[in-house]
């Protein structure tokens, strides 16, 4: 009964194998990868590698452009990625892998080299059309303001540029590679103009992101307007008092002065400005200052209806100041439920 057993798994192994899809362009895989429903698929194709991303040694995203669209594979041995050909044409097999929880990934198994072709230029575009998708795997250009900086959480070796496009921000995923992190700091505040591919998969659980920009490093990214020289040069967040919530959430980096009163975790601290106001300061970084030091922080405002606060932040050392010392009084705990009194 077992070697019956055994028989029917094996033929429904191999059956389902031997059944499998193969995607012989590129539009079939594209919308094999963007499907909610993925399926483990075969694919073999030609057509010209328009970019390659490099991450994490031996790693690649490589794009592909035939007469029927453009695809995204990965790469993931020395033996392909080491003499990678950008804008030649190729053959390229390998599979799909439909994996749970995750995006689906075609991986490149075999892939040889047929000759030279023409590099497309990247397409201007913006960003509302890459949400909807309409320019996914595809190389194009988009120019906005840098915003914020993140090193990813999860991964190192990747940083994301948050860029601003008028009313709309799009976050681009770049692999850090050589450069070092400060060098993206740096872009913070400034206009830039960035190549890159639009992607559907983030490549972790970051399933809110939306669509990102996948760009090959910094030499795809062209500074058009530097910086501000001082980046704490900054409005400060007493500004925002009569701003509603999301108004506050929506606005831009903001800073505020103050006595550090409490550290807690990596990344905390407690605030009190001249003027006696709280302010909870959630830091970038975890080189947190000294308790009873005097700081300027600037970051994201936000706002718990009691205090507004920063997130993403940065500091430096100032000189401070005398507060008034407070003198205390008499109160009971049913005045402060009536009153508020503190």
């Amino acid at each position: 009964m077992l070697r019956v057993f055994a028989r029917i798994l094996f033929l429904i192994f191999f059956s389902h194998q031997a059944c499998a899809m193969t995607a012989t362009n590129a539009a079939e895989v594209a919308r094999i990868l963007r499907t909610d429903n993925p399926i483990d698929a075969k694919f073999a194709l030609s057509g010209t590698i328009t970019s390659v991303i490099r991450h994490e040694g031996d790693k690649a995203f490589i794009t592909i452009h035939d007469g029927t669209g453009n695809a995204l594979l990965v790469a993931r041995t020395k033996a392909i990625t080491q003499n990678i050909q950008l804008g030649w044409i190729a053959r390229v097999r390998g599979r799909i892998e439909a994996l749970r929880f995750k995006y689906p990934r075609a991986h490149i198994s075999e892939i040889s080299y047929v000759g030279p072709g023409t590099l497309p230029k990247p397409r201007p575009a913006k960003v509302q059309d890459i949400r909807l998708g309409r320019h996914d795997f595809e190389c194009v250009r988009i120019s906005g303001r840098v915003k914020d900086v993140i090193i990813s959480e999860t991964n190192s070796n990747w940083v994301f540029l948050v860029l601003q496009c008028d009313s709309e921000d799009i976050y681009v995923s770049i692999p850090i590679n050589e450069s070092p992190a400060e060098a993206f700091e740096q872009l913070i505040g400034s206009q830039i103009r960035v190549d890159g591919i639009p992607n559907a998969q983030d490549g972790s659980y970051r399933f809110l992101i939306g669509r990102i920009l996948h760009c090959a490093g910094l030499s795809c990214v062209h500074v058009i307007k530097n910086s501000p020289t001082d980046p704490f040069v900054s409005p400060s967040l007493s500004d925002l008092k009569m701003l509603s919530p999301a108004q506050v959430a929506a606005s831009d980096r903001h800073a505020v002065d103050g006595e550090v009163l409490a550290l807690w975790h990596p990344r905390h601290m407690l605030l009190r400005s001249h003027t006696g106001e709280f302010s909870v300061v959630t830091m970038a970084k975890t080189n947190a200052p000294a308790c009873g030091s005097f700081v300027r922080a600037i970051g994201f405002p936000e706002s718990d209806l009691l205090h507004l606060n920063l997130s993403r932040a940065i500091w430096r050392q100032t000189d401070g100041w005398t507060l008034t010392p407070q003198q205390p009084q008499d109160t009971d705990p049913q005045d402060i439920l009536e009153t508020g009194a503190s």
